[in-house]
C-alpha cells in the first residue's frame, strides 16, 4: 500500500464542512503539515474556534473519507490499516479560564432582557446601590448600545 498526499487531499475534498457548506480543502481547513510515514498519516484541521459545534463530526468524517478513499484506490481492507492522526488548530484564541480574565472580581451579576423599556437599568442601579450599602465593592457597566442611561440615573452626566 502506497499512500501519497494527493490521495489524502482528494479524500478531504469529499468532506463538506457544515459551517461553510464547502469541502475541507476549499474552506482552507487543512493545514500545510500533511505527513505520511508508511501507513501513518498525520495532519491538522483548522477550525474557527475551539467550541465549534461541527468539530467532532468533521474529524470523524475526515477519517472515514480517508479510509474509504484508500480502500477505493489501494484495495479492500487497506483503509483499515491506515493510522490517521488529526490534530486540531483554531483561528480564534482560546477563551480565558474562569477567574483569569478579571482576577480581582469575585462575582458578576448580569441583568438582561430581550425587550426594551422593562427596567433593566433601574434594576441594575438599585441592585448596585443595595450591594454598596451592604459594604460590597461594586462596579456597574452599562452596555446599552442605544445610549447608556446610568450617567443620567446617577446624575453624573457631566462628570
Amino acid at each position: 500500500m502506497t499512500l501519497y498526499p494527493k490521495l489524502i487531499t482528494d479524500a478531504l475534498q469529499t468532506v463538506t464542512y457544515p459551517g461553510t457548506k464547502k469541502n475541507l480543502v476549499e474552506s482552507d481547513m487543512v493545514a500545510d503539515n500533511l505527513r505520511i510515514n508508511g501507513n501513518h498519516v498525520s495532519f491538522s484541521l483548522i477550525f474557527p474556534r475551539d467550541t465549534d459545534p461541527f468539530l467532532k463530526s468533521t474529524v470523524k468524517a475526515a477519517e472515514a473519507a480517508i479510509r474509504y478513499n484508500v480502500n477505493k484506490n489501494e484495495g479492500e481492507g487497506c483503509g483499515e490499516q491506515v493510522e490517521i492522526e488529526i490534530s486540531l488548530e483554531y483561528k480564534s484564541k482560546p477563551r480565558p479560564e474562569v477567574g483569569k480574565m478579571l482576577p480581582q472580581v469575585k462575582n458578576v451579576i448580569a441583568v438582561s432582557s430581550g425587550k426594551g423599556g422593562v427596567g433593566k437599568s433601574t434594576v441594575s442601579a438599585n441592585l448596585a446601590i443595595a450591594l454598596a450599602r451592604l459594604g460590597y465593592k461594586v462596579g456597574l457597566l452599562d452596555t446599552d448600545i442605544f445610549g447608556p442611561s446610568m450617567p443620567k440615573m446617577f446624575d453624573v452626566e457631566d462628570a
